[in-house]
This record gives C-alpha cells, sequence and structure tokens, in this order.
C-alpha cells in the first residue's frame, strides 16, 4: 500500500497549491500538481540511479520524507488561513451535466478496476517496458546495460520511471498500470480546460471530456504500461499552457503570471522524455505561441518561454541524450532513422496522411475495408507513389480491423474530429458574413453572439490540422499509428465540444453523450488483453488467476515458460544469466520468477546489440542461463537442464 504516498503526495501538493494559487481554477491546480510531480519524478529517479540509490528502502524513505514535508507546509499555511483541510464540491447542476457526470464515472471506474486488477500483459510492455524497469531494479542505476532489445535503452523513459517508483513502493506490479490511467484522468480535465478556454461553456466542456474519456484507443491504453496517454497528457498541457500564454501576450498582459512560462517547459520537457511523437503534435502550437510573442513584442515572455523550455528540456532529458549519443552516436537513439520518414515532400507526406486515416476508419466488414484498400491502391496510382513505399512505411501496407490495444482505430471519433475540423472555420466565416448586417432570423443571431468561440476555434482547428500534417510528415506509417495518434485524438475534443453545443438544442447533447458512451463499451468491458467479459478465445479476468492473464497475448509459451521457470526456481539459484532475442517478452520470465517466490540478486545478459557489447560482463558467471540462442551458455560450459520448447535451461555444473 505504500504506493499509495504518490497519490497521496499529489492530493497534499494540490492543497498547498490552492493556498498559493488562490485565483487559479482548482482544474489549473490539478494540472499543476501533475506537472510538478512528474518532473520530481524525473529527476530523483536519475538523481537516486547516478548513485546506485534505487533501492526500495531509498525510494520509498523519499517519497515517506516528501510527504511528510509537504504535510507540515500544508498545516502551516492551513493554520495561517483558518482555511478547511478536506473541502469537496462536486459542482454538477442539471440533469445534461449529470448524465455526463455519469459516464465519466462509470468509464473512471471501470478503467480503474481494470487497471488493478490486471497484469501489464502487453507485447511492449512484455518485451521492453516492464524489462527495463526489473533491470534498473536490479542494477539499482537507470544507466545503459548489455541487452538484445535496444528499445530497452533509447526510448524515452519517464513512463517506467513512474513505473519504477511504483513497483519498488509497494514491492511488484500490482500498480504499474495506474500511471496511464492517471494519464487519461489528467487528459480529460485538460480537454475540459481548452474547451473552457477557446470560450466554451459547460456543456461543451463536459461533451469534449465525454468524447475523450470514450476514445476506444484511449479506454484500451488507460489501464496498460503502453506511454502514450502519458505523452498525450503532456501534449495537452503544452496546448493548454500555449494558448494561455498567446493570449496574455495578445492582451498585453505578459507578465501577469509567470507560473504558465514554467508550467509550459515543464510540460515540453517531460513530453520528449515520454515520447518522441510529441515533437509533430506540438510543432504547430509552438509555432503559433512564437509568432504571437513576436508579433505582440512580448519580449520578456519570449525569452522566458525559450530559456525555460531550453534549461527544463536539457535539465530533465540530457542524462538519457548523453547515453544515448554515447551508445547510439545519436542523442535520440536509433529510433529516429527506424521510424522517422525518409524523404520529406507533400506528396509522401499526403500519403501517409491517408494511410493514417485508413487505419482509424478500418471497421469489422471486411468488404468496406477492401474498398478502403481498392481506393488507397486507385489514389497512389494516380499520384504514382508505391503503396507500402519504404521510405514512408514499416512493413507492407494493409487495412484491419482490431480491439486490441496495439491496433484499434477510432472511426466514429476520427469523424467526428474531422468534420469539426472542417465544419468550424465554414461556421466562423459565416457568422463574419452575418455580422456584417445579413441576419434573417434568431438562429442567426445566436451564430453571431457565438464569434468569438467560433474564431478561437477556428484557429485551433488550423493547428490541429497542422499537427496531424506534421505527423504523417516526420513518422512512417505502420500498423500501430492508430496507438501512436493517440495525442492528437485526445486533442480533438474541445473541437467537437464546441461544434455540438453550438446547436443550442436540448436533446443531440443528450444523445451525444449517450451514443459515445455505447460506442466505447465494448472497448472498455472486452480489451482482448483484460477483458471484464469474455473475449473470444480469452476468458474475463475475473475468473482466471492473474498469471493466465499475464499471458493472454502470449498463450502459445505458457505451460513451456512456466516449466522452464519453475525448474529454475528448483535448482534454488539468485543469480541468472539471459540469451534471448529481441523479440522475447521477457518479463514473463521475471514475472514467473516472483510468482514462485524465487528472489533474484543479479541479472546479466550473455549477449547483446553490437553498441552496448563492451557491457556484457565476461567474467559473470549465473548459477542458470535462461536462453534462446544458447551458444555462449555451452561455449562456457553451461550443461542443459531443462529444454521446452524456445526458451531452455542451462545450468553450471560446478555450481
Amino acid at each position: 500500500m505504500l504506493a499509495l504516498l504518490i497519490p497521496l503526495e499529489g492530493y497534499l501538493l494540490y492543497r498547498v497549491l490552492r493556498f498559493l494559487l488562490p485565483t487559479r481554477s482548482w482544474r489549473e491546480s490539478v494540472l499543476t500538481t501533475f506537472v510538478i510531480l512528474g518532473a520530481f519524478i524525473a529527476v530523483a529517479t536519475e538523481i537516486l540511479g547516478a548513485f546506485h540509490f534505487l533501492t526500495p528502502f531509498a525510494v520509498r524513505s523519499l517519497w515517506s520524507t516528501v510527504v511528510a514535508i509537504t504535510l507540515i507546509v500544508l498545516g502551516g499555511l492551513q493554520y495561517r488561513s483558518r482555511r478547511p483541510l478536506f473541502r469537496f464540491s462536486l459542482g454538477v447542476a442539471g440533469a445534461f451535466e449529470w448524465t455526463a457526470f455519469s459516464v465519466l464515472i462509470v468509464y473512471f471506474l471501470v478503467t480503474l478496476f481494470t487497471a488493478l486488477i490486471a497484469p501489464p500483459n502487453t507485447n511492449d510492455s512484455l518485451q521492453y517496458h516492464m524489462s527495463r524497469v526489473m533491470h534498473w531494479i536490479v542494477n539499482r542505476s537507470v544507466d545503459f546495460y548489455a541487452t538484445v532489445s535496444d528499445r530497452q535503452l533509447w526510448m524515452p523513459p519517464f513512463v517506467e520511471y513512474a513505473i519504477l517508483h511504483l513497483f519498488l513502493l509497494s514491492g511488484g506490479d500490482g500498480f504499474v498500470n495506474l500511471v496511464q490511467w492517471f494519464g487519461m484522468t489528467g487528459s480529460v480535465l485538460a480537454v475540459s480546460m481548452i474547451a473552457g478556454f477557446l470560450g466554451a461553456r459547460r456543456v461543451g466542456q463536459w461533451l469534449s471530456a465525454i468524447f475523450t474519456i470514450t476514445l476506444p484507443m484511449g479506454i484500451l491504453q488507460s489501464t496498460s504500461t503502453q506511454t502514450d496517454y502519458v505523452a498525450g497528457f503532456w501534449n495537452l498541457c503544452v496546448i493548454y499552457y500555449t494558448l494561455v500564454l498567446a493570449r496574455q501576450a495578445r492582451s498585453g498582459l505578459g507578465g501577469s503570471s509567470r507560473i504558465i512560462p514554467v508550467m509550459l517547459g515543464l510540460s515540453f520537457s517531460l513530453g520528449i522524455l515520454t515520447k518522441g511523437t510529441i515533437y509533430a503534435i506540438v510543432l504547430p502550437f509552438l509555432g503559433y505561441l512564437l509568432v504571437t510573442l513576436i508579433a505582440s513584442r512580448s519580449w520578456k515572455s519570449l525569452i522566458a518561454a525559450i530559456v525555460l523550455g531550453l534549461v527544463f528540456s536539457l535539465g530533465l532529458n540530457l542524462p538519457l541524450w548523453i547515453r544515448n549519443y554515447s551508445t547510439f552516436a545519436s542523442p535520440l537513439g536509433p529510433g529516429a532513422a527506424s521510424l522517422g520518414s525518409a524523404a520529406w515532400n507533400p506528396l509522401l507526406a499526403m500519403s501517409t496522411a491517408l494511410r493514417d486515416a485508413t487505419n482509424q476508419l478500418a471497421t469489422p466488414i471486411g468488404p468496406g475495408n477492401k474498398i478502403l484498400y481498392l481506393l488507397m491502391q486507385k489514389v497512389h496510382q494516380v499520384l504514382g507513389l508505391d503503396l507500402s513505399d519504404p521510405r514512408t512505411t514499416l512493413g507492407e501496407y494493409r487495412i484491419r480491423f482490431s480491439y486490441h490495444e496495439d491496433y484499434a482505430g477510432n472511426p466514429v471519433h476520427f469523424l467526428l474530429g474531422n468534420l469539426s475540423i472542417l465544419y468550424i472555420p465554414i461556421l466562423f466565416l459565416s457568422s463574419r458574413r452575418l455580422q456584417r448586417g445579413q441576419k434573417a432570423n434568431r438562429h442567426e443571431d445566436r451564430i453571431v453572439e457565438q464569434l468569438p468561440v467560433l474564431k478561437g476555434a477556428s484557429l485551433y482547428s488550423l493547428l490541429m490540422f497542422l499537427a496531424y500534417c506534421c505527423f504523417a510528415l516526420l513518422f512512417k506509417w505502420q500498423t500501430t499509428n492508430s496507438r501512436l495518434l493517440l495525442p492528437w485524438l485526445a486533442a480533438l475534443g474541445p473541437l467537437v465540444g464546441v461544434v455540438v453545443e453550438t446547436f443550442q438544442l436540448r436533446f443531440p447533447r443528450y444523445w451525444f453523450a449517450i451514443f459515445l458512451f455505447l460506442n466505447g463499451l465494448p472497448y472498455l468491458l472486452s480489451n482482448p488483453s483484460r477483458p471484464v467479459f469474455d473475449f473470444h478465445e480469452n476468458e474475463s479476468m475475473l475468473f482466471v488467476s492473474r498469471t493466465d492473464v499475464q499471458f493472454y497475448n502470449s498463450p502459445e509459451i505458457q505451460n513451456e515458460l512456466i516449466s522452464v521457470v519453475e525448474a529454475a526456481r528448483d535448482l534454488d539459484c539468485r543469480s541468472f544469466g539471459l540469451e534471448l532475442d529481441s523479440s522475447t517478452p521477457e518479463y514473463l520470465i521475471w514475472y514467473v520468477l516472483a510468482a514462485t517466490g524465487q528472489e533474484v540478486d543479479r541479472v546479466g545478459s550473455f549477449n547483446s546489440i553490437p553498441e552496448v557489447s563492451n557491457l556484457v560482463n565476461s567474467v559473470y558467471r549465473p548459477c542458470v542461463v535462461f536462453c534462446i540462442e544458447c551458444g555462449v551458455a555451452r561455449e562456457k560450459g553451461y550443461e542443459l537442464v531443462y529444454n521446452r520448447g524456445a526458451l531452455q535451461l542451462y545450468s553450471d555444473p560446478g555450481r
């Protein structure tokens, strides 16, 4: 239960901010709390790791001390102000708001339950997200180590840093899915704030929150240890603080709130530390901010934003960049070359954008997907482009419908979001025409009254369109791009909320909320990786063991892997060697070792990628070796003691 120290610290810090920033809304204080906690986790992890202090005792002591200090500060502030420490008010009024609130609560609670009950079993989690955490724990540091999976090394690590703290606090992986769940929670809050900033009233803000929380890909990811929803949250923070700072500059109040540039710089830096896709999505918003600050001659705000952005980016990311550069000769690691587009031109970018759209629009109806594919084929023939051009494509282009968190599309949300991007500027231009004296009825009067909202939303539409284009320009098409676009999809919420609110009719907003609620239920209840209800061959996680759920994405290796690891446990060994390949779901070995009660003191790889081959400890001689490629183990004189399937167990005959 020590994992609760982090949310407890979050609440205490939120209360402190409410005292220190009384003019800020409670939602802004929550956003600030998330950003400060994120920065603290990143800095604390690097400092503790530098001294090899990433141990359960050190992390538990750190958070206990921080909670105690924050509690003392809060107590002093509360004593001076005589304000109550615990205050709670829902602030929900009217039938529609209660309907919207109920939708949000159902989704929050079901995803929270799923995140707490299910183990981390996503393919990427098994191969590198959770595996790198386990190596850090054994090594007591986040320094690079010998491994055959380069993604365990160079990938931005913020989510895994947070997972590491939860793991060390609790002594297991029972709370690790909460990192993404809190990413979803923060994103829903941030989306409603952006909608309010654009001028949407309460109805539009509620609708934008419902739009975001019912995103199919978001629902699936909110209960996993992937990284896209946390990246989406930092992206939304950057967008919000960018819009606020730009408005302050336009109104001549650039210095009225010095905390905004700080929060902008920290959010952007944390986004970089979480996922490389943030570069493409925030680029148009940062460009807009730059132009606005220069045009309004807000030099102090401009300098503050640039300096703080550089300082925080370097402060939070420099340790990883140094490790990456010294190992891969690139601060971003080898991923920039493999995942990034190899050719930048408008036609190729349009090709990627269209194919990314088909990822979102795939349906369970085969003929519909075939029509989409043939349409893409025809368009590319007209443009003279290869449908699977290797310069802009990973693998072979195809269209597939899936409920899986790696591939699921968001057809309803994608269509609603893009229709909003198109509709809002059209409505804005119409309102401008009507404002010039061509109004004819009360309905048109209401449209003119919404002109300020439509103006801000039109700008937001343009920036979102440019963000999508930037993503298509910078990143290759791949079957998992629906997952990578989650931050952009979540940021569509404010536009949809504004559009539905402009109708100013009572029943459409109810039906819209209910429709989105129902549309998301299959993903909420029948995630194939963590189903609440049975999904095809996977039984409900409520009626099977946690270990069975752990293997839902790798059922073919469950029996063999468990038997091999149990054989290792019977040898009563606490040092292990690994000789695996890059596609091995390595965390499953760690998970079964923990489930069998086996303690691990030391782990080292016998093989590795060339870049870290110098980190292979040639004199390290563990008791046993788990291997798939077992050449090194045999060369060192280890003997095969158990062989079932691809995974083999070798033992040191001289132990």
